[in-house]
This record gives C-alpha cells, sequence and structure tokens, in this order.
C-alpha cells in the first residue's frame, strides 16, 4: 500500500493527551449572567448566521470582564499551563430547521484551537458529542475540555427533528504565546488548512461533510476549497500506485447454508466510507427498481434510498482520487471474498461487472426480494456493512428466520436466487452506509 503524507506545516506541541469533563465551569451566579449573554447574541434567531449544512446558528461573543478572567484562569488550571492566551469565543445553537437536520462530521479545526472549552448552555435535544471516539453527555454548565486541532471531534447522529428542541454550546479557545493565531493576522490562509492535513495523514482521507442528501449547502461549507486539498496532498504522485485500503479477511462463520458473514477490520470500513463521502458529495442518486414492464424506474414503496455505481471507469481516474481508491479497494478485497465463497460451495469461476455504494437515511427501507433476474442474472451477492452509528437497517431473510444487525467491518456473502429473498428494514436515526455487489457467471 502506498503512503502518501502531507507535511504539516505548523507543528503543535500536545497540551491534553485525552479528552475529559469538567463539572459546573462556572459558578451559578457567574453562568447565569452567560446564558443572558448568549441570548442577548440574537442566537437562534435571525440575527445570527446560519449554516444550512450544520443546521446551525453561530456567532461571536464578548463577555464582563471578570468572566473573561474566570475563564482564562480556569483554562490555565484545566491544562496547567499558566502561558495560555485568548483565541477566540463564539456561540453555537444546533437546530433542526427548514428541514436541515444538526450535522457534525469527524474533523479536527483549522483555526486557534490548541486547547478547546466546549461548554453545554442549553441541551433540550440530548445530543451528545464524540472526541477521540469517547462519547460524551453534554449536561448544562459541563464542560468537555480537549484540543480541537488535534483531537478528531464529531457528534452522533442527531435524535429528534422536533424543531422546538436544540443544543447551544460555548466554546472558549485559547493557545500558546507562540501559537500562529496570536503573532499572524492573516496565519489562516498560511496554516489554516493544517487541520485537514493532520486528519488526512491520521485516516487518509479527508474531512469533508455527508449532510442528508436534499439538505441544501450554504456556500461556506461547500466542497470545492475542500477537494482542492487532494491536489495539494497528492496531485503530484500521478505515476504512483493508489492507496489501497485493506480488506484482509479476519473472520468468517456460516450464518445459515449458502450465507457467510466475513469480517474486515473496523478500521478498513470506517476509511471506505471516508472515502465514499470525500467522492460521493452530491452525487447520490434515487435507487431503482424493476418495474412492471421489466424497466428500471424509482418506487418509494418498494425501495427508498440513494445509490451510485462504480465500474472500470473509475479505475482511469488519478490514482489518489478517493473513488478510484474505493473501486480498486472494493475490487481486490470483494473478490478475494468471492473466491473464499467460492470455494466452500464448488462454484464455478464468477464475475463482476459494477460495484454499487448505498446510502440510506431516516425512513429509507428496502422491501423483500431476490437478487437474481432473467435481466440481471445474479448468483452470489455481496452486502458489506461501513458503519453502525445508527438504528433500523437490518439485513434479513425471511426464509432462514435471519435478521441481521450491521456492524461496521462485516460483511455478508448469499446466494442470489430464491430462498434468499432478503430486506432492509428502515432507518430510524442516523445514516446507513454499505455497499453491494453481484456475481454472475463467465
Amino acid at each position: 500500500m502506498v503512503m502518501l503524507t502531507k507535511k504539516v506545516l505548523f507543528e503543535l506541541p500536545e497540551v491534553l493527551l485525552e479528552p475529559k469533563v469538567v463539572k459546573d465551569f462556572f459558578p451559578q451566579e457567574m453562568f447565569d449572567r452567560v446564558k443572558k449573554t448568549v441570548i442577548d447574541t440574537g442566537i437562534g434567531t435571525d440575527e445570527a448566521q446560519f449554516h444550512t449544512m450544520l443546521a446551525r446558528w453561530e456567532s461571536s461573543i464578548e463577555f464582563d470582564s471578570d468572566i473573561e478572567e474566570h475563564c482564562v484562569k480556569r483554562t490555565r488550571e484545566i491544562f496547567n499551563d499558566n502561558t495560555l492566551l485568548k483565541a477566540y469565543f463564539f456561540v453555537v445553537r444546533y437546530q433542526y430547521k427548514d428541514n436541515c437536520i444538526p450535522h457534525l462530521w469527524e474533523h479536527t479545526d483549522q483555526n486557534g484551537t490548541q486547547t478547546t472549552i466546549d461548554i453545554t448552555v442549553e441541551n433540550t435535544a440530548d445530543w451528545d458529542i464524540i472526541v477521540e471516539g469517547e462519547r460524551f453527555k453534554q449536561e448544562s454548565n459541563n464542560a468537555i475540555v480537549f484540543c480541537g486541532q488535534q483531537h478528531i471531534h464529531s457528534r452522533p447522529p442527531y435524535p429528534t427533528t422536533d424543531p422546538e428542541k436544540y443544543v447551544t454550546v460555548l466554546f472558549l479557545h485559547f493557545t500558546q504565546p507562540d501559537h500562529w493565531i496570536q503573532k499572524e493576522k492573516y496565519g489562516i490562509h498560511k496554516y489554516g488548512k493544517d487541520g485537514d492535513v493532520r486528519f488526512f495523514n491520521r485516516n487518509r482521507y479527508l474531512a469533508m461533510p455527508d449532510a442528508p442528501v436534499n439538505q441544501p449547502v450554504c456556500a461556506c461549507h461547500d466542497y470545492s476549497g475542500t477537494l482542492n486539498l487532494y491536489n495539494e496532498i497528492v496531485g503530484n504522485a500521478f505515476d504512483v500506485l493508489p492507496e489501497i485500503v485493506d480488506m484482509s479477511i479476519l473472520d468468517k462463520i456460516e450464518l445459515a447454508p449458502g450465507i457467510i458473514k466475513y469480517k474486515i477490520a473496523k478500521e478498513s470500513a470506517r476509511v471506505l466510507k471516508g472515502l465514499i463521502q470525500n467522492s460521493m458529495f452530491k452525487q447520490w442518486q434515487p435507487a431503482e427498481v424493476l418495474k412492471e414492464n421489466n424497466k428500471p424506474g424509482i418506487n418509494y414503496d418498494a425501495r427508498n434510498c440513494f445509490n451510485y455505481f462504480i465500474d472500470d471507469k473509475q479505475l482511469y481516474c488519478h490514482p489518489q482520487d478517493p473513488i478510484r481508491r474505493v473501486a480498486e479497494s472494493f475490487k481486490i478485497g470483494l473478490d478475494a471474498i468471492v473466491e473464499d465463497f467460492r470455494g466452500r460451495y464448488s462454484i464455478v469461476p464468477l464475475i463482476s461487472h459494477h460495484t454499487v455504494l448505498l446510502r440510506y437515511e431516516a425512513g429509507n427501507k428496502f422491501h423483500n426480494h431476490i437478487d437474481d433476474h432473467p435481466k440481471f442474472p445474479r448468483i452470489v451477492s455481496i452486502s458489506v456493512f461501513l458503519n453502525d452509528d445508527y438504528d433500523g437497517g437490518e439485513l434479513e431473510f425471511k426464509e432462514f428466520n435471519l435478521k441481521i444487525k450491521p456492524v461496521a467491518g462485516e460483511i455478508v456473502v448469499f446466494s442470489s436466487g430464491f430462498p434468499y429473498m432478503h430486506q432492509v428494514h428502515p432507518i430510524t436515526t442516523g445514516i446507513r452506509y454499505a455497499v453491494v455487489k453481484w456475481y454472475q457467471y463467465r
């Protein structure tokens, strides 16, 4: 596997090894004044800026001098560093609005977030935050403490569509005196993408949003700027072989005759999902089914989800293009898994012409069906689970009384014909990412 890395321009000393919770960040009387100041910013109203991709309002904020002094003192105590200086403060409110669903993807920050104090002002939506894989409850006046430029953070699927519920969070950011934000007025233009570079070097894909398909996108979160970073990172590696994701078989179990569940590394599934998100922004298409006239068409009663077909065309893209890395990784990894399955059941050699990327949003499903069809003959089917941070979406084989709860990194291989009728149950919360591939006789 080719490992391409981009040099980070501004190195940061690690000032906190692990994220943690600090309870009662403010004394109660002071917290009441903080809340009033937050309200006075107009957060949650048209007085503040609303980002459709994130479904959140945000505003800068200034406090009385005694509150500012308290913030500096507590932060220096928490990080055990008396040199820390204020970088900037701001407040946000996440809220379901105009069909925009609050959404925070995995990322590391770009700005002066050497230290991050994430203080919950209100959380009527009961929405958590995830930092370095650990999930934290957001409770009033409690702070989640971490290093935004170095610690990967995100949020799980938003738990409600009630527009009256929301999460209001105050962010306090501090840095050491030699940080670029304290010294260089235009440092963001020079060092501002270091957070993306750090994320890529750790994860092998870029931190990009993948909001619900029908959600509008504000210009400030458009993909173009971030996609250009791929050119910066790998643009000079045209003659280098693509960086392939390892899909080696770690384990397998026969769930029923003709149905085997394989397991690859969960981290590999995570990278594949990230690469798909990098590739697919605004390219998802409504999935079709064969209708009564044997012609493909949309039937939301039967199948309600989104898909995208990849085939040999993607193998001619730039070697480090995320869609080519996805195509080659699945071709190599799934062909090997099918070879193992074929040997188990003495099936003659098989071929596959394309791979289908799938995205199921809340309410999406696929009714009972069989993959094999005279128009599209199929012998072996594969279903790859890329994530499991959602509710619903079980894969069920009716004739075998078998219901499989998706787990990231697990791959179900089965016969495409009768009696292998199967369905995908509706998603209740979150987004289900999967991949399917069908094999036929040569």
